[in-house]
């Protein structure tokens, strides 16, 4: 409740000094690119780089996991218990790169959610393209281009 009514009273702050736009801006003396990340828990724009490499790590996992789940009836019956192991390993990837990015985009409880639903076949595949989906739209908003294969790292600083 108080988190409202400080915003409407900058609100009326910035309509009375005569700043039309965001009001953000006015409140904090600073442009809207410089006050933070949008979609970010943090809100800081270094953590962006962190989504932008965990969603590559979950898109390699959608695709491994895809062609696992593919190649697991192409294969003869004595070589399915290997699949069957490579689909643990990346089982367990899946949930490292889940955790990583829920705790970036959404809260530590979740993100432990997140990963241990991760740990399941077709389960953990909605749950890979779910978060997925979060970090397009958390570096979309934050100005961005999300191609097919993720985010371009060269575009965000290393620190």
């Amino acid at each position: 409740m108080w988190k409202k009514r400080r915003r409407r009273r900058d609100e009326i702050l910035c309509k009375n000094r005569g700043f039309k736009g965001d009001w953000v801006g006015c409140v904090s003396g600073r442009k809207r690119s410089q006050v933070g990340a949008v979609g970010v828990r943090s809100g800081l724009k270094s953590d962006l780089r962190n989504v932008a490499v965990a969603q590559k790590g979950v898109l390699l996992c959608i695709l491994i996991q895809l062609v696992l789940i593919g190649g697991q009836f192409a294969v003869p019956p004595n070589v399915r218990p290997f699949v069957g192991m490579a689909a643990l390993v990346i089982g367990l990837a899946n949930t490292v790169f889940v955790f990583m990015l829920a705790i970036r985009v959404y809260n530590v409880a979740l993100g432990v959610v997140l990963g241990i639903l991760a740990l399941f076949p077709c389960l953990g595949l909605i749950v890979l393209l779910a978060i997925n989906s979060k970090a397009t739209s958390v570096l979309k908003a934050n100005g961005d281009k999300v191609g097919l294969l993720g985010a371009d790292l060269s575009r965000f600083p290393r620190g």
